[in-house]
């Protein structure tokens, strides 16, 4: 999986960007909020990255920061909302004030994006305003993988651990004194038991 990349930016268009990374040209499909935040071609810039298949074909979408990738990923998981339209909603305003519309069901907002009718703004509240992490939430709920443990979170999801076995695990490792390979090394030996 191609998690991130950074390189230099050699072409540039309303939807994708080409980085050249040590020779090897990556497309990197991007909304334009992102797009107007990167730099410009010639200019070193970094993404964190999604690779999806969509119609049996390999596409790159990129994002300036993780919270952005992790809003995206639960985007494409409520039926009817595909990448393109994960990337206009993320398009539409900040990450944070997204994750609010979906965990105070925002309809207005979410259906203000072109492609997404009230039907969808419904199913995405009402299939993700409990998976919004919980910097997102106002309502003071709290979740018990905190929020320094994303990058174990998002890497464990990459093995395909599913949720409830993300948690434990995430509970017993130490995420403060550790890098984040050995902190993959020790959630899987809690996760082999």
């Amino acid at each position: 999986m191609i998690a991130s990349l950074q390189g230099i930016i050699q072409h540039k268009t309303d939807e994708y960007v080409i980085i050249d990374v040590s020779g090897v040209g990556y497309q990197v499909w991007v909304n334009p909020r992102t797009l107007a935040r990167i730099g410009g071609v010639e200019e070193t810039t970094f993404l964190f990255t999604c690779l999806l298949y969509k119609e049996d074909r390999p596409m790159l979408y990129g994002f300036l920061s993780l919270r952005e990738y992790d809003l995206f990923r639960l985007l494409t998981t409520v039926s009817g909302v595909g990448p393109k339209g994960a990337l206009a909603i993320l398009d539409i305003a900040p990450s944070e004030e997204i994750e609010q519309a979906i965990v105070e069901e925002n309809i207005k907002l979410l259906s203000s994006v072109s492609g997404v009718g009230k039907r969808t703004a419904e199913r995405i509240s009402l299939e993700l305003k409990e998976r919004i992490t919980p910097h997102a939430r106002s309502d003071g709920q709290s979740n018990s993988v905190s929020a320094g443990s994303n990058e174990l979170v998002e890497a464990l999801e990459a093995l395909g651990y599913k949720q409830q076995q993300i948690q434990e695990a995430v509970k017993q490792v130490d995420t403060s004194q550790s890098d984040l390979q050995e902190q993959v090394k020790n959630a899987l030996g809690i996760l082999k038991k």
